[in-house]
């Protein structure tokens, strides 16, 4: 990886252009990778560039059990300390939709997972939000429709009124 940002920041100066990194994962990963992006990061600090992570947050497919999730929440501060979080990022798809406005979860993870929402976004943890696109071709059940995407951003708007996409 370090080679790869090498080439990318000569690229980038060779056309006057400076790069920032921006680092979109899931973050579920022990503490011995945390370390290697950690020093990843710190290494292109050291050029004097930019590097963010942005971890997506999945309310029902992702965090299959309770220490997936526990690892995305421990991760999502140890990187908040260290000033690499910028943001965690949802896809409102119908189900998190549904499972964002009906307050009912139709089992134990999902429910933790709202709390775990509820908790990251109370500590500060900045959320950002963009709607299921699905391919037009085919009829995909995790597409909301509109009325969906207008019910949970009026919920989101009356809870979370802090997410990014709101503020726009």
């Amino acid at each position: 990886y370090k080679q790869i940002i090498r080439d990318l920041i000569e690229v980038s100066l060779r056309n006057d252009k400076a790069p920032s990194f921006v680092f979109m994962t899931n973050i579920i990963h022990g503490k011995d990778i945390r370390k290697r992006v950690l020093e990843l990061c710190t290494t292109i600090q050291e050029y004097g560039y930019t590097v963010v992570i942005a971890p997506s947050f999945d309310f029902s497919g992702r965090f299959s059990n309770a220490s997936i999730l526990n690892t995305f929440v421990e991760n999502c501060r140890f990187y908040q300390q260290k000033s690499l979080l910028s943001q965690c990022n949802m896809v409102l798809t119908k189900t998190t939709c549904d499972l964002l406005t009906s307050k009912k979860y139709p089992d134990k993870l999902q429910r933790n997972s709202m709390q775990v929402f509820k908790q990251l976004y109370a500590e500060g943890i900045v959320f950002d939000v963009d709607y299921y696109a699905a391919n037009n071709q085919i009829d995909d059940p995790e597409m909301p429709s509109e009325i969906d995407l207008l019910e949970t951003f009026i919920y989101l708007w009356d809870n979370f009124p802090n997410i990014r996409l709101l503020q726009s």
